[in-house]
């Protein structure tokens, strides 16, 4: 199962352990139940700030 990295709106970049990764709707990130929650995601700028 993949792991959420961030979220942008309604849309959340999933990584999976083959190291892809891709975007997905929060619909569908909720609906499979990939972890963290949406709510707990950084927002890309965030994320992207953290790994400088």
């Amino acid at each position: 199962m993949g792991t959420g990295l961030w979220r942008d709106g309604h849309m959340v970049q999933v990584s999976y352990e083959n190291r892809t990764a891709v975007p997905i709707s929060k619909a569908l990130y909720e609906e499979r139940g990939y972890q963290p929650p949406f709510d707990k995601l950084p927002e890309k700028a965030e994320y992207d700030a953290q790994r400088r």
